[in-house]
């Protein structure tokens, strides 16, 4: 934000506190309504001139600006490039996606221009962002709430030969009021897992907390649903063990699980079928050859179909046919394995 002109009233305000009361400049910020910056900055300008409080005091604004040889406009500042709040709140619902990555993003797009530092760009976007939708603020007391949920990405265990022995899943628990997070690895998402993560966090915590808020899995809710899910026999006697109780959060709404489940499985096969230098290429020649010849002449053929066998159920007959070749590509399908070099780590199991 551009610097404000003070006005000579409160400058000689500023000096009379310094040089006939004696207060510091930290006093001086708070009494005067300024930063301490500014304090000093004006302190050391009348130094600079071997102006004291007897001289100041009897000069008229005027001659107290000449004397202290103030600029005619501070305002000159240049100003910083302002960001899209809502650019950097869509960007950080990606995965991977950090702040930190979109900071350095920001910078490399303004080279040469003033930009904000790290702090200061966290602290605007959390100042913006406040303002773009409104929600229920939630408060949370200390002990009250303890979050847990298994994180997306795996992490690579590697035996003694250095291969991948298996991919460990990240659980992560959070207590709501301070965000004190501790996180373990575990063979798999089971139930086992979802208890045995939740003992290691309360064991860490030193503690159990008033409620438990685990996403809806199925190793732990039995009956789920949106108002009075059902926890599964095991949990509710951890649940009873430890005196606490779980409420899971609110199961989603099943948008786009169709996408979800076609475009995995796509983008895991692509990557694996076309090698990193000619993927592009490869899946640009096999879509649009498939859509053009299959697709494009998709109605014709079977109009052609139904008009010369008279079954109308022909349309059906052709997806079918090419369900099956799917299914033949599928099983003649060979997954490839490739070698990645990746970190060791050393996980300790709990007897």
């Amino acid at each position: 934000m551009p610097a404000h002109r003070m006005s000579m009233r409160k400058l000689k305000e500023v000096l009379r506190l310094k040089w006939l009361c004696g207060l510091s400049h930290r006093q001086i910020s708070r009494d005067a309504g300024i930063s301490v910056g500014t304090v000093s900055a004006y302190a050391a300008r009348a130094s600079a001139v071997n102006l004291d409080w007897a001289s100041a005091e009897p000069l008229a604004d005027d001659e107290l600006e000449a004397k202290l040889r103030l600029p005619a406009d501070q305002n000159t500042q240049v100003r910083r490039v302002d960001l899209d709040y809502a650019l950097v709140h869509r960007e950080l619902r990606r995965a991977n996606v950090t702040l930190q990555l979109l900071w350095e993003e920001y910078v490399e797009a303004h080279l040469g221009e003033r930009t904000y530092r790290y702090t200061q760009f966290c602290q605007r976007y959390r100042d913006g962002a406040q303002t773009l939708k409104r929600s229920v603020r939630q408060q949370h007391r200390a002990g009250e709430k303890l979050f847990a949920d298994f994180a997306g990405h795996t992490v690579p265990i590697l035996d003694g030969r250095g291969g991948v022995a298996f991919r460990a899943r990240v659980f992560v628990a959070v207590l709501g009021a301070s965000n004190y997070t501790y996180a373990c690895a575990t063979r798999s998402e089971g139930t086992h897992d979802w208890i045995g993560g939740l003992i290691g966090a309360m064991e860490f915590y030193g503690g159990a907390p008033s409620l438990l808020v685990p996403d809806n899995p199925r190793a732990l809710i039995a009956r789920p649903d949106r108002y009075e899910p059902g926890l599964g026999r095991t949990a509710q006697e951890f649940v009873n063990h430890y005196a606490t109780a779980m409420l899971p959060a609110r199961p989603r709404k099943p948008r786009a699980l169709l996408q979800a489940a076609h475009m995995g499985p796509f983008a895991v096969t692509i990557a694996d079928l076309f090698p990193t230098g000619v993927r592009s290429t490869g899946m640009s020649l096999t879509y649009n050859l498939t859509a053009a010849l299959l697709g494009g002449f998709s109605p014709f053929i079977l109009t052609w179909l139904v008009a010369t066998t008279g079954d109308s159920m022909m349309p059906a007959h052709y997806l079918e046919i090419f369900v099956a070749l799917g299914g033949l590509g599928l099983l003649c399908y060979r997954q490839h394995k490739i070698a990645i070099p990746v970190m060791a780590v050393e996980i300790g199991r709990r007897d």
